[in-house]
């Protein structure tokens, strides 16, 4: 009957990243102060980047501390989730890049795509060559080069060797090393036990 009560828990919510910046009360991706991971401050090339490495890592305590404005513009105790961060964001940009004409904000310049269109259908063919060796487990099959999770986890690894500058081969070895230690449980732990 409507005279109920019914107890509600939520075990989740997942957002992209622009409402995770909204729901977490800190500052938008390409915010100068906008990574999540660590305090890094952007430069803006044609876009805001973060340039290198070794930055402090932000850790909870420092979300129990006051505000400090320039990450953190309000308190929100949800957690980042690398559907978006990691394969729907950074995979789907570099994909993209690969074969897309891209257009500088700042010079208006545009820069040419790295793979020919010959190159992605012929990168798309190996993919669907693969699927005969792909376990049942795999709930899609590998048919376009955007099924980026499946891609940077799996399959990228194999096609992409012979289709890639030196320079995007070795971001693309360096992306599927840091996909696969974080999408592994066992070793997320040991890592997050030795920070």
């Amino acid at each position: 009957s409507l005279d109920q009560s019914v107890i509600v828990r939520v075990a989740a919510i997942i957002c992209d990243a622009p409402a995770r910046s909204f729901v977490k009360q800190i500052k938008k991706v390409n915010a100068y102060q906008g990574c999540e991971r660590c305090d890094i401050i952007g430069v803006f090339i044609d876009k805001v980047i973060y340039v290198g490495d070794g930055h402090r890592a932000r850790k909870d305590d420092a979300f129990n501390l006051p505000l400090d404005g320039e990450h953190r513009v309000g308190v929100s105790p949800f957690a980042a989730y690398p559907l978006h961060l990691v394969y729907l964001g950074e995979v789907k940009k570099l994909i993209g890049m690969w074969f897309r004409n891209r257009r500088s904000k700042t010079s208006g310049l545009v820069y040419p795509p790295v793979l020919t269109t010959s190159t992605v259908e012929e990168v798309s063919r190996r993919l669907l060559s693969l699927n005969a060796y792909l376990p049942a487990e795999f709930s899609q099959r590998g048919r376009i080069l955007q099924e980026f999770r499946q891609f940077i986890l799996y399959l990228g690894i194999v096609i992409r060797k012979d289709t890639l500058p030196s320079s995007h081969w070795k971001n693309i070895l360096l992306l599927f090393t840091a996909a696969r230690y974080l999408s592994c449980v066992q070793v997320t732990l040991v890592l997050l036990n030795n920070c």
